[in-house]
């Protein structure tokens, strides 16, 4: 069973990206995970590599694989190439910026069978969301 079909929400992507832009890389598997692209078994992994590709979309304003032609998009996709990460987002004074970046390099692992389950993902924020918000009680 799927968690969510996070690509027949596109249309609701938060970002500033043109419908034709959009829909013509989900068409063309530019946002999908690896193992949808060399045909292995399906999981419920996917939608979390999904995830990962909407925090980053969420995070930078950016379309994941938004410079580069289906066919190389596939290569890059097939050889765990992903996006490279702005380092002021690893630099960053925001716990939740960090803790984002963290959520989409996880969400990001190649091998499905390693990636985190979406309840993994879930805890590791609410972690990061009850850490972060009692320490900066104190501030005021």
């Amino acid at each position: 069973s799927r968690l969510c079909d996070i690509y027949a929400s596109a249309t609701f992507f938060p970002i500033p990206l043109s419908p034709s832009s959009l829909l013509r890389a989900i068409l063309y598997k530019q946002l999908r995970a690896p193992e949808e692209i060399i045909d292995a078994p399906l999981t419920e992994k996917i939608d979390v590599y999904a995830l990962g590709n909407l925090i980053y979309s969420v995070l930078t304003g950016l379309l994941v694989n938004r410079n580069f032609e289906t066919e190389k998009a596939h290569r890059r996709i097939t050889h765990g190439k992903t996006e490279n990460i702005d380092v002021d987002y690893f630099d960053s004074r925001s716990p939740a910026e960090m803790a984002l970046v963290k959520v989409i390099q996880w969400c990001w692992t190649f091998d499905a069978n390693e990636r985190p389950s979406i309840f993994q993902i879930v805890e590791f924020l609410e972690d990061e969301v009850r850490k972060n918000v009692y320490s900066s009680q104190d501030v005021y």
